[in-house]
Parts: C-alpha cells; sequence; structure tokens
C-alpha cells in the first residue's frame, strides 16, 4: 500500500504516475488521498473535481487497501493511551455518500473496541 503525501517523496500528480508505472500491480496499490493530490498538483476551486475522478478512474484497480485496526487498538491499549485517535474518512466510487461511509466505518471501529 503507497499513501502519497504533500511534502512528501512522491507528491505530485507525475511523481504519483512515476510511481506506479514503475511497480507491480500485484505489489503496490495506492490509498488516493483526494486532498492530497489537489495540493500537490497545485489544482483547487472551480473544475478540480473532473481532475481528480480522471486519477481515480485511472488507478481504479489500485486504490483499495486495509487497515489493522485491531493491531492499532492492542499496539494503543499496551501503552495506556486514552487521547483522541483520527481516522481520516475516505469515499471512493462505489462506497455509497460520506455520510453512508461514515456509518459503516463507525459500526465498524465501534465493534473493535475504538
Amino acid at each position: 500500500m503507497f499513501h502519497h503525501h504533500c511534502a512528501g517523496y512522491i507528491e505530485t500528480p507525475a511523481e504519483i504516475d512515476r510511481l506506479l508505472e514503475n511497480t507491480d500491480t500485484g505489489l503496490v496499490n495506492l490509498v488516493f488521498d483526494t486532498g492530497q493530490y489537489l495540493f500537490g498538483s497545485g489544482i483547487g476551486g472551480s473544475g478540480s473535481d473532473g481532475k481528480v475522478l480522471s486519477v481515480l478512474e485511472r488507478y481504479n484497480e489500485r486504490g483499495t487497501g486495509c487497515v489493522d485496526f485491531k493491531g492499532g487498538l492492542r499496539w494503543l491499549n499496551k501503552r495506556d493511551y486514552s487521547g483522541w485517535v483520527l481516522v481520516e474518512q475516505e469515499v471512493l466510487a462505489g462506497m455509497g455518500s460520506p455520510k453512508e461511509s461514515s456509518q459503516r466505518n463507525r459500526v465498524s471501529l465501534r465493534s473493535i473496541g475504538l
């Protein structure tokens, strides 16, 4: 899994393209972040939605992944952590509305004790 990020080694659309073109589709998937993509591409405002959607369409088969939330929770519990936990909400095509996705995610996180 690879998650691009601003101020990282892979930030711009060209860098994301280069990474995905030069890695095995069976080994490297993309955790696509629309906000980071827009920042890294220097676009925003009117017309930016089309740019993001075109990237999602191009790399659709490489945009899925999973997170070991239970393992993370165990790690936090071992350290008696009692602060906030932030889960970044992502909604990809076919996942429903942001509200529906957030509700599903909340149910899932509660089921493991978060």
